[in-house]
């Protein structure tokens, strides 16, 4: 890849993509929305409780992906970032799909009303214990669902405000558009953080009502910025092999590679700080958490999920950690696509890890597993029909952003590389 150069010596198509660019990409996620919907709709009546916790399980995978992209551009206007100009707009694409969420959330709110034989405990769990009664005045169906709206409201207004002002800047290159995306992100991002973790703990922690952990926010967060920037990675080594190619260089991906490599770090992190702590108070309403996916209490022997428990930490860290070290690596095309398709897989690997033994307790359900592919199609064929919709009406940079020339000009000295050598 090319180093800095400047905007006129450009591939036209970056400014004005044409429609026969995205094409193949349009072309494939309709297929993938048809296939998901076709299997979908067979899963849905053959085994509704495994096709909407699986449902669940893709909405979560998409959802994670669309906030992560978000937090990119965030964390960009909030540190007033130059290095990251040339890539941003692969972020701010990405969240051209947040319109989508609401409808693809309908299904889970079907549910939430005993569709598909329902999903959470806690709108029919007959409350033996009395634990739910003092729950209750949170967990209830329509402080749930006023929940939702606030939380899929504020990401699509975040969304909308980014974008707009980031493409109309395009146009006109006023100045007032990089301050207006400065005060939206200083003020959105704790809007960010609130909503992400309270939807995190709504939609997915309370299908165990009975167990809580403080910091499953931020653990679900962690995997969702992983997955974003892995995302955002092959996004932009695919547009720098076409019209991005005088624009994105392999410092761009340096700084990318770091950003996947740190992610991961942190989500070791959270995840361990997690586990500790539950394990070293040992008290039972919090232990049962990790015992349900190591143990199976019937027949006294590991159960099936302890070995999806030890491939997320060597797939989501160990593995990132040895091959991502090296500043080389970093730099390498092959190497950041093999670890970003592996983030994304893990990432998807955890949230079923995180979903599913609430539904089958002992076993991984290997045998609904096109249950699991269909749902996922579905959506992530709609999401990126979407998002390509999205990248054909816009630059495929931010061509008047003030930061622009700096970004252009981003280069690493040999200094910088020596250090970061193992």
């Amino acid at each position: 890849m090319s180093h800095a150069t400047t905007p006129a010596l450009l591939d036209p198509r970056a400014e004005n993509p044409p429609a026969e660019l995205l094409a193949p990409w349009k072309r494939g996620f309709i297929v993938a929305l048809t296939l998901g919907l076709i299997g979908s709709a067979a899963g849905a009546l053959i085994s509704p409780r495994h096709f909407i916790f699986s449902y669940l399980i893709a909405f979560a995978f998409v959802m994670t992906l669309v906030l992560g992209a978000m937090f990119f551009v965030l964390l960009h206007h909030v540190v007033d970032a130059g290095w990251s100009v040339v890539v941003r707009r692969a972020a701010e694409q990405v969240m051209a799909a947040t319109p989508l969420l609401p409808v693809l959330f309908l299904p889970l709110v079907y549910a939430l009303f005993g569709g598909f034989g329902g999903l959470y405990p806690w709108m029919h769990d007959p409350d033996p214990h009395g634990l739910l009664a003092k729950k209750q005045a949170y967990l209830n169906a329509p402080f749930f669902l006023i929940r939702a709206a606030v939380f899929l409201g504020v990401w699509m207004l975040l969304s909308w405000q980014l974008r707009r002002h980031s493409i109309a800047q395009d146009t006109d290159g006023l100045a007032k558009h990089t301050f207006s995306l400065r005060r939206w992100s200083a003020g959105g991002l704790p809007l960010y953080a609130f909503t992400f973790t309270f939807a995190s703990f709504d939609w997915i922690m309370s299908l165990d009502y009975a167990w809580f952990s403080t910091v499953f926010g931020v653990y679900v967060w962690s995997g969702a910025v992983v997955a974003g920037l892995g995302l955002i990675t092959l996004m932009a080594l695919a547009l720098a092999k076409g019209p991005l190619n005088q624009l994105v260089t392999s410092d761009h991906l340096h700084d990318l590679g770091k950003l996947l490599f740190a992610f991961a770090v942190f989500w070791a992190y959270i995840a361990f700080s997690q586990y500790f702590l539950i394990w070293y108070a040992n008290i039972p309403e919090e232990t049962v958490w990790f015992l349900h996916r190591w143990w199976d209490m019937d027949s006294q022997t590991r159960s099936q999920w302890a070995m999806v428990s030890i491939l997320l930490p060597v797939g989501h860290f160990v593995l990132p950690f040895v091959l991502l070290m090296s500043a080389h690596a970093k730099r390498n095309v092959k190497m950041l696509v093999g670890m970003s398709v592996l983030l994304l897989a893990v990432h998807y690997l955890d949230l079923y890890w995180m979903v599913m033994p609430q539904l089958s307790a002992h076993r991984v359900p290997l045998e609904a597993a096109w249950i699991d592919l269909a749902t996922l199609l579905l959506t992530v064929g709609a999401c990126g029909w979407m998002v390509c919709g999205a990248m054909g009406k816009a630059a495929l940079y931010p061509r008047r952003d003030p930061h622009l020339r700096e970004s252009l000009m981003a280069e690493h000295s040999e200094e910088v590389l020596a250090e970061e050598a193992p």
